[in-house]
């Protein structure tokens, strides 16, 4: 995806764009494309950003494939989306994979949460691509590299490469991949220990971060927070990590289309004797008649907490099969299941975008139907400038009454605020989970990609004095 497609002489945009039903056979399903028009980049500089729209029909697994000439291979590309087939134009969550110069695949859900089969769709899309100082690549008109904030235009709103509109007979809504409905002000009658009280002062988003980041110091400690709790992750090589703090998880369906059998096998879990924890997917007869085995620790039962920092020093696999995640869950799961417990994925990191931080926020909204804010929306995912399986970075969240803030190496990348979630839940202890994924869903997997290990240096948490 870093690779920049061989300059071509420019042409001009087409002024009147032509749609072409077909149907082809891409990443192994049948899908409905549309042809779309474009704008080829000069031959000495790429645009710092396109925006587009479109609208296609959705296979048997929930994708389709978006054709248009990007001009180039973007680093990313950010997608809202929505259905009229419930007969009123309701927005549906949806990611991208197999990001190419010729377009990209959308993959879409009901708001239920199941892929959504059969049905059309249409959205807009923010292509990003890596050009500015940092990179050495020349921005068309001196643009840098965009803020992962940048919002996703309006469907049929044009821009660079933008669309004619969404589908015939369809109004097509502004984007709004967070709700606005505030939920009710339940705030704890009771703070516990782990209330951050001061929030840290936190700088502005960068699109770029460094390549290999040692331990930063948390963000929280500039506000006076207090280290309460930590797993070093010290032991001998090939010993389980501490019983008191996790739980080595075994089985599976723990996720859709996903192909591992969790294990707490050495194999799968046990510290490297250096300091690390080690979960390792390997290719291989596992439980539950899985072809892949893999660990997850959760501390579900052993150390939970409300509020405050916290803060992981993880190096990511990222070869292809790939899904690794640090997140927690609601400590309230087995009383009230998913999603009505929240879900807070720090960060989940997929092989098709090995230099991409993902985060999310899972829940519910005013119908108790599932809700979530984070990929395809502005600031839910960030692009580094290197692949992220070559060396540790730090992964954090900063979680008070009002707002979740995610890290990465010590920056604000993201913040989903109380005002933008239609029912916030997060005024209820949570437990942490680590875990390595394996899907075809973002990348292939295979015998030749693994065994792929996550090694986790430590996990703390946080608090205000």
């Amino acid at each position: 995806m870093s690779q920049h497609a061989r300059p071509r002489p420019p042409r001009r945009r087409r002024a009147l764009r032509v749609l072409i039903s077909l149907p082809v056979v891409a990443a192994g399903f049948l899908a409905v494309i549309v042809a779309r028009g474009g704008t080829e980049p000069s031959a000495a500089a790429l645009p710092a950003s396109v925006a587009g729209s479109f609208s296609c029909v959705t296979s048997s697994v929930g994708s389709c494939v978006v054709s248009d000439d990007l001009g180039a291979s973007p680093a990313s590309v950010a997608v809202a989306a929505w259905t009229p087939d419930s007969g009123a134009t309701t927005q549906v969550p949806a990611t991208v994979t197999k990001v190419e110069k010729a377009g990209f695949v959308v993959w879409a859900r009901t708001p239920a949460g199941v892929p959504l089969r059969n049905g059309h769709i249409h959205g807009s899309y923010l292509a990003r691509f890596r050009c500015g100082p940092a990179t050495g690549q020349a921005c068309r008109g001196g643009i840098p590299t965009p803020d992962p904030t940048d919002t996703i235009p309006p469907s049929g709103s044009g821009g660079v490469g933008g669309a004619a509109g969404g589908l015939a007979g369809t109004p097509t809504p502004t984007p709004a991949p967070t709700a606005t409905a505030t939920g009710p002000a339940t705030t704890p009658t009771t703070a516990p220990s782990t209330v951050a009280t001061t929030a840290p002062a936190t700088t502005d988003p960068v699109p770029t971060a460094s390549a290999t980041a040692p331990g930063t110091v948390p963000p929280a400690a500039g506000a006076g927070a207090k280290l309460v709790w930590s797993d070093e992750f010290d032991g001998a090589a090939g010993s389980a990590p501490d019983a008191s703090n996790w739980t080595a998880i075994h089985g599976s369906a723990h996720g859709t289309g996903e192909l591992e059998c969790y294990t707490p096998d050495s194999d799968n879990v046990s510290l490297d004797g250096q300091g690390d924890l080690q979960l390792t997917a390997r290719h291989e007869a596992s439980c539950d008649g899985m072809s892949y085995s893999s660990g997850r620790l959760e501390s579900a039962g052993k150390r939970t907490f409300r509020y405050g920092y916290v803060e992981a020093r993880i190096k990511m696999p990222t070869g292809s099969g790939a899904f690794p995640a640090f997140w927690t869950l609601g400590a309230n799961l087995p009383q009230v299941g998913w999603p009505r417990s929240g879900e807070v994925d720090i960060a989940e990191i997929t092989s098709n975008l090995p230099d991409s931080v993902h985060t999310n926020v899972h829940g519910v909204d005013a119908a108790g139907k599932a809700w979530q804010v984070g990929w395809g929306s502005p600031g839910g995912t960030l692009t580094t400038d290197s692949n992220l399986d070559g060396g540790f970075h730090t992964y954090g969240l900063l979680w008070t009454s009002n707002a979740l803030t995610f890290y990465f190496d010590g920056q604000a990348i993201h913040t989903v605020n109380r005002s933008q979630v239609p029912v916030w839940l997060w005024d209820q202890d949570n437990y942490l989970v680590l875990n390595v994924a394996v899907t075809n869903a973002t990348g292939a997997a295979g015998a030749s990609s693994f065994p792929q290990t996550m090694l986790a240096d430590y996990v703390r948490v946080y608090s205000a004095s």
